[in-house]
């Protein structure tokens, strides 16, 4: 339940855009999603709300660890470093090769569902360079509407996903 005063009065990442099956069509209002992240000494938080008006048909399915499986699904692809290739994930399958240790809770809610995450630095490789730039993007399934969604418009006409990552 995101009602954390960590999370107040923090710039929200929002207006998702299809990525699958229509890409570049703007998300529907009535499935909007909303992630807001911060970070400190330890870790990066990130906490996402995915609107649905219909909860109780949230697609979900109990499965193994980084199996999709039949349900709905939010992703995190961190690149610290910023070039366009090494990102924990390629926009549509999670690295397997990064299997670190973090923590992440879920809900279902009237209005849809949440996740929260703890990223700690430990589970991720980056530079020691004292001021960084990482690149982020979000991604969200929702398995009834058979599409994806992501924060920032991937052209998937055009070049590698990854070098789609906003800053």
């Amino acid at each position: 339940i995101l009602n954390d005063d960590a999370w107040k009065g923090l710039e929200i990442a929002k207006d998702f855009v299809m990525l699958e099956p229509n890409n570049g069509e703007k998300e529907n209002p009535d499935f909007k999603t909303e992630v807001r992240v911060l970070y400190d000494d330890e870790a990066i938080y990130v906490a996402a709300m995915m609107y649905d008006p219909n909860p109780s048909k949230i697609a979900s399915e109990f499965t193994s660890r980084d199996n999709d499986g039949q349900a709905d699904y939010f992703s995190l692809i961190l690149n610290p470093n910023n070039d366009g290739i090494n990102a924990t994930s390629d926009s549509r399958r999670p690295d397997r090769s990064w299997s670190a240790v973090w923590k992440s809770a879920t809900k279902v809610l009237k209005n849809g569902w949440s996740v929260e995450m703890k990223i700690p630095y430990a589970a991720l490789r980056f530079s020691n360079q004292k001021v960084q730039t990482w690149s982020i993007q979000f991604l969200r399934k929702i398995i009834n509407q058979n599409a994806q969604y992501t924060w920032n418009h991937i052209d998937n006409t055009i070049g590698k996903k990854t070098q789609y990552d906003g800053i």
